[in-house]
């Protein structure tokens, strides 16, 4: 069994060498009472599919390959952003600089990991498989990389003050606004760069992933949607405050963060947008709230996350639902088509896989996603490293002070990149 990290990411690097898609998942040792795993790595693909451009029923792609028999007991993958033009009479014209398709799943070959409960998970491993008993002794070296953002802070304030006199006027009651940095990097070797944001920044989602050209270094906190058997629950994060370390001035942090009415605004008005979602499916009376504005520590910053349940009618319908809710409320804003409008609009860069989701379904109908924030992308193809970082404006929101909470989301992926 691949004891740490390093074993894991070892075994990855060999993985990759010989498969297209490689998937890591890892939970960091977080407490998480819906999750399955403490890790899990999935390779190969006995059979996969990607959508590259937008096509009119991609989402049928998709319940074709999962209605095929799977002997897999996960099949990872994930989905974009830009599907939401095919949910809703939505566009997206701003330039796509990552290429990641809009969704690509995969029936893997290889499975290992260790559920919650310290049990192993073993799929398809070969009879001569042998982990390696000790970490690889090469040093990996990531060169010295400059991220700014694509837009400058005046800039920024001109389109915040646009989305904020959408507010004013009742257009929208909260919308989320996302800056892009990007930079282009030839060579780069992104199992080390992972390893680096996992070391500064270890998340519950965090997650390593190649998709043939396409890779993803990831360290969400958030959980977009989990499915096991008719249970449906969402844990929509809204509201932001930096960590310091310094226990009294945390602790005092998130009594200030928990108090704030501006983010406590921000994350009802999300919790709301999520109940919605869920009630179509859902059995009357069975949508809740089991948590509102609970805070949770992170390596850098402290989040206000809420959970929101539900119960399906027909559990043969979590596909139904998650497409529902896709993309999630916390990514968008309320009323949600008009918000993405908005943002679309007012952004300048085209989202991809950033705001979009990566986990996993299961052959009876489960499934688990994450919400892609604090990841980083890079294209093997075209070089172009890239992440994104967003906030929620509403009526009390001041364009400084969301600016500098984008800054404070990206200030850990940027600290990956310093030697």
């Amino acid at each position: 069994m691949a004891n740490t990290l390093q074993h894991r990411l070892d075994l990855f690097r060999k993985l990759a060498q010989k498969h297209e898609a490689v998937y890591l998942l890892e939970s960091n040792g977080y407490e998480d009472p819906y999750g399955r795993f403490r890790w899990i790595l999935l390779a190969g693909s006995k059979r996969s599919f990607r959508i590259d451009e937008q096509e009119e029923k991609p989402w049928e792609r998709l319940r074709s390959f999962l209605s095929e028999p799977s002997d897999a007991p996960y099949l990872p993958g994930f989905l974009s952003y830009d599907l939401k033009n095919s949910l809703e009479a939505l566009s997206s014209t701003n330039p796509d600089q990552t290429h990641f398709p809009l969704m690509s799943f995969v029936e893997p070959e290889f499975i290992l990991g260790e559920d919650r409960l310290g049990n192993s998970i073993e799929y398809g491993i070969p009879v001569d498989f042998q982990m390696p008993d000790q970490t690889d002794e090469k040093v990996y070296h990531l060169p010295e990389i400059s991220m700014v953002p694509m837009l400058s802070e005046d800039e920024y304030t001109q389109r915040f003050n646009e989305l904020h006199t959408h507010i004013l006027r009742g257009d929208i009651y909260e919308v989320n606004y996302c800056m892009h940095f990007g930079t282009h990097v030839p060579a780069l070797d992104p199992v080390e760069l992972f390893r680096k944001l996992n070391s500064l920044s270890p998340a519950p989602f965090a997650c390593l992933m190649k998709n043939g050209q396409e890779w993803l270094m990831g360290s969400s906190p958030e959980r977009f949607l989990n499915k096991r058997g008719s249970k449906l629950i969402s844990q929509p994060i809204k509201g932001t405050v930096r960590k310091t370390g310094n226990s009294s001035a945390d602790l005092k942090a998130a009594e200030t963060l928990k108090a704030d009415p501006k983010e406590r605004a921000e994350n009802v008005m999300i919790v709301d947008l999520v109940r919605n979602d869920l009630t179509p499916f859902a059995m009357r009376g069975s949508v809740q709230v089991d948590e509102l504005c609970g805070i949770y520590p992170f390596a850098t910053v402290m989040h206000m996350i809420s959970t929101v349940s539900a119960e399906l009618v027909d559990e043969r319908q979590g596909l139904e639902a998650l497409m529902n809710a896709f993309p999630m409320g916390s990514m968008t804003g309320a009323p949600k088509i008009r918000a993405m409008q908005l943002a679309e609009k007012a952004e300048n860069f085209r989202r991809g896989i950033y705001s979009g989701a990566l986990g996993y379904f299961t052959p009876s109908g489960d499934f688990d996603f994450g919400v892609m924030i604090r990841s980083f992308t890079w294209n093997a193809k075209n070089g172009y490293l890239s992440f994104s970082a967003g906030s929620a404006i509403t009526h009390k929101a001041q364009a400084a002070s969301e600016y500098r909470e984008c800054l404070l989301k990206a200030e850990a992926l940027l600290n990956s990149l310093r030697q």
